[in-house]
């Protein structure tokens, strides 16, 4: 008995009922059931003269032969062996030469992290190289999976088309969603290869457009502003999400209410993806100290209401101040019934 390198099947020489000769048969390790194809031609080297290479798809027995991973079947791939028996395998494993066909792939999956609905990634580059001892074949080169719309490939392997041994093809990947949530896919190739088809696996995620608001500055301190002053500042509101952004209400609330009052002409339409508005705040403060407030944005995007805490001091008004000059007029001398000034 003998198995293939990968274990998919089990091969076994069976002596036939009359004794005078013997074939290979196959059989599925997955259901030990006989294949189709089973067996083997009774001229087929036995089993027990081969050699598995531990390193590829092979066997080496009379020929060098290269497993099909569907039926099983072995396939000589050489014009004339050169082999001579017994083959003995001096290479580490990794190491020994491949003789067929070989399809090595740069990597096996590509993530293209979360996009807004719409928003399309930069591209990814696989790598095909023909890896073996003999041309590869491409057949076919396709995007397949569970949301093959959502990528999209350019390539420079032209299938069907040939490598030959240590050339390389490029396929260029890129993700756009269509949907929110994750979306998966993956670039499948078809050769002539041992297996005959591989993949590499596509995932990304799709975000739901949504505004984003930032506040600049984040707080405000008018300093000290006398009574009945006023000292003005203003804020920067900016939508850096990924849609039109809401403000429905703008409201000063806290223990000083009424020394803070605001103005937002800007920011009472829509705020579209990049634009900015400005709200004034301005100071009046009615008494004496340190005066505080709060400016609250109540709008459509997460973590709404924003605020933004005010503060600022108020002096007391100075007091109004009569100065008299000169402080002692002198009229000098003047005539009885006559007016000086």
């Amino acid at each position: 008995m003998a198995f293939d390198t990968f274990g998919r099947f089990l091969y076994e020489d069976l002596k036939e009922p009359s004794g005078t000769s013997t074939s290979v048969h196959i059989f599925s390790v997955a259901t030990l059931q006989e294949t189709a194809n089973s067996p083997l031609p009774s001229n087929f080297p036995s089993s027990g003269t081969w050699i598995v290479d531990p390193t590829a798809p092979l066997i080496y027995a009379d020929q060098v032969y290269q497993v099909d991973p569907q039926t099983g079947i072995p396939s000589p791939i050489l014009s004339t062996s050169p082999l001579v028996k017994p083959a003995i395998f001096s290479q580490p494993p990794g190491s020994q030469p491949v003789l067929g066909p070989i399809a090595q792939l740069s990597a096996t999956s590509f993530s293209f992290g979360s996009l807004s609905l719409g928003q399309t990634s930069s591209a990814q580059t696989l790598t095909i190289t023909s890896d073996g001892g003999q041309a590869l074949s491409l057949n076919t080169l396709a995007i397949t999976g569970a949301n093959p719309e959502d990528f999209a490939e350019t390539d420079t392997c032209h299938v069907p088309n040939v490598l030959q041994p240590g050339n390389s093809c490029y396929v260029l990947v890129s993700f756009t969603p269509s949907a929110a949530g994750n979306r998966t896919a993956a670039v499948t190739i078809t050769s002539n290869a041992s297996p005959s088809t591989e993949s590499a696996q596509l995932n990304g995620a799709g975000l739901t457009p949504a505004p984003a608001l930032t506040l600049i500055p984040g707080s405000l301190d008018f300093g000290t502003t006398a009574v009945g002053s006023s000292t003005p500042m203003n804020v920067t509101v900016t939508n850096a999400g990924t849609a039109a952004l809401h403000i429905t209400n703008v409201a000063v609330v806290g223990p000083n209410t009424n020394d803070f009052g605001f103005s937002d002409p800007a920011c009472n339409s829509a705020i579209p993806v990049n634009a900015s508005c400005t709200i004034t705040v301005t100071f009046t403060p009615l008494a004496a100290g340190l005066r505080t407030a709060s400016l609250t944005l109540t709008d459509d995007a997460p973590g709404s209401p924003q605020v933004i805490a005010v503060k600022g001091n108020a002096s007391a008004a100075p007091a109004p101040a009569v100065v008299v000059n000169p402080t002692s007029p002198d009229f000098g001398s003047t005539t009885q019934g006559r007016a000086r000034r």
